[in-house]
């Protein structure tokens, strides 16, 4: 019987030298799959890092989209609204960070109140470093929204019959660009999650997208 998946892709932009092997190499395994698996891949789940800098994201998305996600749509038949994205701490624009507030997050941050606070209020001196994303979404994923904030986005996408739903959330909205000195740091605060199931709680199929969390904080 014919099975629809979705693949979850991320950190490309570790590979940009090496693009073409990849797509090669990436080519080869999807027909692997659609072989002898009897699959056919409907949706594209792009997990963060697929650009090396935020503070570059005009020009760094331009080419990621020409040399890997053009040739990838491509080969799998597929459009944009088959597309599915969120930030990674690569994508974060480091120049839009302020250093005080970021002392203050980190002193305030410690219980889940608080991270819902945050969530609830959408403070914008929180979210500036990746203000930009919401344009890089709209873009590169055209399914239908169903829901939409900094911290949430979700879609609505029916395949084959079935209604899908894609949770898109945004846990680098904490990074600072330390890079690995804020392993653990990263947040998925409980409202973001309460959000993304009542926006999709209509859906049969619900699939989440995330990186690089905590533990969970219990309070």
């Amino acid at each position: 019987r014919d099975r629809s998946v979705s693949r979850g892709l991320g950190d490309v932009y570790k590979r940009q030298e090496k693009i073409s092997q990849l797509l090669t190499a990436l080519n080869h395994d999807l027909d692997i799959v659609s072989q002898s698996d009897d699959i056919e891949i409907q949706a594209i789940c792009l997990t963060g890092d697929v650009i090396n800098r935020g503070s570059e994201h005009a020009s760094t998305f331009t080419v990621f989209e020409r040399i890997f996600l053009a040739p990838l749509l491509s080969k799998l038949h597929l459009d944009y609204s088959s597309v599915f994205m969120i930030p990674g701490n690569h994508e974060v624009d480091i120049t839009k960070i302020d250093k005080f507030t970021e002392i203050g997050l980190m002193s305030q941050l410690t219980d889940c109140a608080s991270i819902n606070d945050v969530i609830q209020g959408q403070d914008q001196s929180v979210l500036g470093r990746l203000s930009y994303f919401e344009e890089i979404q709209q873009k590169y994923s055209t399914a239908p929204v169903v829901y939409s904030d900094a911290f949430c986005r979700c879609y609505r996408k029916d395949i084959g019959g079935i209604s899908f739903g894609f949770a898109c959330l945004n846990s680098s909205w904490r990074s600072s660009g330390a890079g690995s000195e804020e392993r653990g740091r990263m947040i998925l605060g409980a409202r973001q999650v309460e959000q993304a199931i009542h926006a999709l709680e209509d859906v049969k199929i619900k699939l989440l997208s995330l990186i690089h969390i905590s533990e969970p904080t219990r309070h």
